[in-house]
């Protein structure tokens, strides 16, 4: 594996404060991976560049049990990325195409200590193809200069906050009124927090739970969100968090209980309303699940989500025209989602209109063309239509 740095992740927020990850490539943006979830809420991110879609990953598990992401173009799955660790301990991405190790993505930390992944080879899992077709990039440097920018980091680090320490007791006097919020520094697995107040190791645990929940290490995240919670039991980011990772163990139970007093203090957070939402339809609980979707869509009638969930849980509850009017709404706002038509075809064939199903399983499966049950579900409406050569 060649160690020339070809680009970075750096971990941002986009203008809504919602997580993304910008890539840059010799000093300059060139694309962004936009977390986000599935129809079924499991966890994807979305890969762009030029403004356009051009992949996702998904997260997934090996044989073994043990995290990967597997990488999809135009529907298809074309790589993984299979997480482990380098020789100094760091985490690392190892990117697979056609069997082959085309790159590697390196955790790892700015001048400022903030997270970004540092990218080598074909890294990037969604410009994989296109960097095949051109020349590599120098945007970066080795793996030897990389350790010494983290040795450089940690002793600068520590030099700066001992400055700002001193400074601060040279500008404060004894009658200052808050000596707790003297300003305080600890360190996790996910590096290293800087805060003022009581509340750093708070912080620090919900980081390093937030850490391990992206890596797919839901109970070392539930250890690390229990703590925070312990400390501070009004903890609405590090509730939501947990009651996400709860859900996706199968844990439903314990995800509505800590997803339900985060609403409690948080009622206007979209998530924790399509999550609870999720865990109650898994439930069987079907009126809850469309009571939180509902919510959901009252906040922001424009995620096309909120609707293919709710048309879901109407059409398990046998509400075929309710579901066909939220799949026909998911389908407007996002004319792309596969799962959308999908669901807008099962509520079609539900009320015997097998034509206008078969249509949109047809262009279901144009933006999904390696699902077998789309195949499957479209066999049996031209069965149900007396097509059985073309059901074949």
């Amino acid at each position: 594996m060649q160690d020339s740095k070809s680009g970075e992740i750096c971990h941002e927020k986009d203008w809504l404060g919602r997580p993304k990850r910008t890539v840059y490539r010799e000093g300059r943006k060139s694309g962004e991976i936009r977390p986000t979830t599935d129809a079924l809420g499991r966890p994807k991110s979305d890969v762009y560049e030029g403004g356009e879609k051009i992949g996702e990953t998904r997260s997934s598990t090996d044989s073994l049990g043990r995290p990967k992401e597997d990488i999809y173009e135009d529907g298809k799955k074309v790589g993984e990325i299979r997480h482990t660790k380098d020789w100094l301990g760091r985490h690392r991405g190892d990117v697979y195409r056609g069997g082959e190790k085309t790159g590697e993505q390196i955790a790892s930390r700015d001048w400022l200590g903030r997270p970004k992944t540092d990218l080598y080879g074909d890294g990037h899992p969604g410009t994989a193809t296109r960097l095949s077709d051109s020349s590599p990039s120098s945007g970066g440097g080795s793996l030897l200069e990389d350790l010494k920018a983290e040795i450089a980091k940690y002793l600068l680090i520590p030099a700066l906050v001992f400055a700002i320490m001193l400074l601060w007791d040279l500008a404060h006097t004894p009658r200052q009124p808050y000596p707790h919020s003297f300003p305080s520094i600890t360190f996790g697995p996910s590096g290293t927090t800087f805060t003022f107040g009581p509340n750093a190791e708070v912080v620090q645990a919900y980081n390093d739970g937030v850490f391990f929940l992206k890596q797919g290490k839901r109970e070392e995240a539930i250890a690390y969100l229990s703590e925070a919670i312990r400390r501070k039991r009004d903890y609405a980011a590090a509730l939501i968090a947990r009651g996400n990772a709860y859900h996706a163990l199968g844990q439903h139970a314990r995800a509505i209980e800590d997803l339900t007093q985060a609403i409690r203090l948080k009622p206007d957070d979209l998530g924790s309303y399509c999550t609870r939402g999720n865990a109650y339809a898994a439930l069987a609980q079907r009126d809850r699940a469309i009571e939180d979707y509902s919510q959901a869509i009252r906040l922001n009638p424009n995620v096309n989500v909120f609707y293919v969930n709710r048309g879901s849980a109407y059409a398990n509850r046998g509400q075929y025209e309710l579901a066909l009017q939220d799949y026909t709404l998911a389908v407007r706002l996002k004319p792309d989602d596969a799962d959308a038509y999908s669901g807008l075809a099962y509520a079609q064939a539900q009320l015997g209109r097998y034509d206008q199903a078969i249509e949109n399983l047809d262009r279901a499966i144009r933006l999904s063309p390696a699902d077998a049950g789309l195949y499957y579900n479209r066999g049996v409406d031209h069965g149900a239509l007396g097509l059985h050569s073309q059901a074949l």
